[in-house]
């Protein structure tokens, strides 16, 4: 799997494969507001799913914890605890 060497915005702060593709996590400094930091790419680099925000220009600041369920934990930049589907992106659950 070609890991992804460019990123979108920022840099890349944290990558990690998955059954699903590569999810990566760019620095939110300076990071366009419209667009999540958070995403999953296939090995050529091309864009799966956007993550799914709790509020609209929240970013993803903390590292990312994989479980057990097909879904990723990390916190947003406001403070809430986030619970997304890996294979979508969507939000599942949201807790400040």
């Amino acid at each position: 799997m070609n890991m992804i060497q460019n990123p979108r915005h920022t840099k890349i702060i944290e990558s990690i494969i998955t059954k699903y593709g590569v999810l990566i996590r760019e620095d939110y400094h300076g990071h366009p507001k419209d667009e999540p930091n958070l995403y999953l790419a296939n090995s050529d680099g091309g864009i799966i799913w956007l993550a799914e925000r709790p509020l609209p220009s929240d970013f993803y600041v903390n590292p990312v914890e994989l479980t057990f369920s097909d879904s990723i934990r990390c916190f947003s930049a406001k403070g809430i605890e986030c619970e997304i589907a890996l294979q979508t992106g969507r939000l599942l659950h949201a807790e400040l």
